[in-house]
C-alpha cells in the first residue's frame, strides 16, 4: 500500500488510500446459502463477525491492521505488534461464543500489527531499524500486561505513568491516549473499587462504537 500511495501522490496528485483490516481465527462454516434459484457464498462463524468489528475499530484508533488473541502465537514469532485494548470474548451475535473462550478471563487483547519481524544479517542499517521498532513499545506492552492481573491503586498509578509518558511523546497516538485517559479516571475511584474496575476494563466500557452493521464495508 505504501507503494500504491506513493504513486497516487507523485503521479496523479491524489490523496493516499486509508484502509482498515480485521483479522481473527475460529472454526466456521463456508459454502453457498440459499436455494437453487437464489444463492450466495457465505462464511458463518465467530472469526468473520469478530474480524468485522476489528476492521471498524481501525478507523477509530487510526490503525491499519488489528487482530486478536486467536492469532497471538504466530504474531509473537513473525510480526511486530503492540497491545491496543481489551475486548469481550464474544462475537457480534449475542448467542455466538468465540472458540477462544477458555472459561477464565472473559476478555481478550486486541493487537495492532505493525510490521513483519524480519532482519537481514547483511543489512546492518535495516537491522538497527528493525530492533528499534521491536523495542519502541516494550515498556508500554509490559505495563499493559499488568492489567491482566490484580491491580491496586498504587500499581495502577505506575501503569498510568508509563502510558502518560508515551502519550506525551506521541500526542497523535489514539491508542495510548484512550488508555491513559480512561485508566486515569479509575484513579479517582475508591481504593476497593479499583481492582474490580480494572478487571472488567474493556472497549465495552468506553463510548467507542463497536459496529455490528456490515453495510459500512464496501
Amino acid at each position: 500500500m505504501q507503494s500504491v500511495n506513493s504513486q497516487l501522490e507523485e503521479q496523479v496528485n491524489l490523496p493516499k488510500i486509508e484502509y482498515g483490516i480485521g483479522v481473527s481465527r475460529s472454526e466456521c462454516l463456508v459454502g453457498n446459502v440459499g436455494t437453487s434459484a437464489v444463492r450466495f457464498a457465505a462464511l458463518i462463524g465467530a472469526c468473520s463477525s469478530n474480524a468485522l468489528r476489528l476492521a471498524a475499530l481501525c478507523a477509530y484508533f487510526g490503525t491499519s491492521i488489528l487482530t486478536d488473541e486467536s492469532l497471538a502465537l504466530p504474531l509473537q514469532t513473525g510480526f511486530i505488534t503492540r497491545a491496543v485494548h481489551f475486548m469481550q470474548k464474544k462475537s457480534i451475535f449475542d448467542s455466538e461464543k468465540l472458540s477462544l473462550d477458555d472459561g477464565g478471563d472473559d476478555r481478550q487483547v486486541i493487537y495492532q500489527l505493525l510490521a513483519e519481524n524480519r532482519v537481514n544479517d547483511d543489512e546492518w542499517l535495516y537491522e538497527l531499524e528493525q530492533q528499534e521498532n521491536n523495542n519502541k513499545y516494550r515498556e508500554f506492552d509490559q505495563a499493559f500486561g499488568l492489567l491482566r492481573g490484580d491491580v491496586n491503586i498504587e500499581l495502577l498509578g505506575e501503569i498510568c505513568e508509563v502510558f502518560g509518558t508515551y502519550s506525551t511523546k506521541n500526542p497523535q497516538d489514539k491508542v495510548v491516549s484512550l488508555l491513559y485517559t480512561q485508566l486515569s479516571d479509575y484513579l479517582k475511584l475508591d481504593t476497593k473499587e479499583v481492582e474490580s474496575a480494572v478487571r472488567s476494563f474493556s472497549l465495552e466500557k468506553t463510548d467507542i462504537p463497536l459496529h455490528t452493521d456490515p453495510s459500512f464495508i464496501l
